[in-house]
């Protein structure tokens, strides 16, 4: 009997797992680097796939984490693209089925860099679901992208003042706040400390820029 109630509590320990392993949003997540500002959309695309072996009827939300403040965005499905100020729509993928699951940026001919979340639910169970992270001139923080993966940002969270660490041909930070804007930038030197304190405290983004302007990391960084 004691086995027989271990089998079926690891049952239900891993059933939810499997649920949401079989509603995948590939790739994920998606990152854009370089984003071409002469464009009138640059697109990061994903996947989304219903692994069930019955339809599904589900919902789309998006989560604007960053956007600078003269982008715009919006999302497409299988169904259509939508237009910048919808934030969730509903959809159907039959059993097995493959469809889009995109970000468009607008950047309008403006520098700028953004971080757009979104969620995707089964209407009928909430425990069904799969989160896509779409980055355009960022990356998630524990990239190994060109290296980074050695950078080190320090101390964070900081009472204004951080320092970087083993970032070598680091030429240029900038700093942006949640809703994308440049708020402030330094030239970097190394050992030197750079003071956030004359902004009011929050996340903030750091861009990371080589002397040719590229990107070379992003990292968040909390204020206190």
């Amino acid at each position: 009997m004691k086995r027989i109630v271990l089998f079926t509590i690891a049952l239900l320990s891993i059933g939810p797992l499997s649920l949401h392993a079989q509603l995948t949003l590939t790739p994920n997540p998606v990152i854009i680097e370089d984003v071409d500002i002469t464009k009138s959309e640059v697109i990061a695309a994903g996947t989304i796939k219903n692994g069930f072996e019955e339809a599904k009827d589900l919902i789309w939300t998006r989560k604007i984490t960053m956007l600078s403040e003269n982008w715009t965005t919006a999302v497409c499905d299988k169904n259509t693209c939508y237009l910048t100020t919808t934030e969730t729509a509903e959809f159907n993928l039959a059993a097995g089925e493959e469809n889009t699951m995109n970000v468009y940026i607008y950047p309008e001919n403006n520098e700028g860099m953004a971080i757009i979340e979104v969620m995707v639910q089964d209407k009928s169970d909430e425990d069904i679901y799969v989160k896509g992270t779409y980055y355009f001139n960022a990356q998630p923080s524990t990239t190994t992208t060109l290296n980074t993966a050695s950078i080190k940002v320090y101390p964070n969270p900081s009472n204004g003042l951080f320092q970087v660490a083993n970032a070598p041909g680091l030429d240029r930070i900038e700093v942006f706040s949640a809703l994308g804007q440049r708020v402030s930038q330094f030239q970097a030197l190394g050992g030197d400390s750079y003071d956030l304190s004359h902004l009011t405290n929050g996340t903030y983004l750091l861009r990371m820029l080589n002397a040719n302007r590229q990107t070379i990391a992003t990292q968040l960084i909390q204020k206190n």
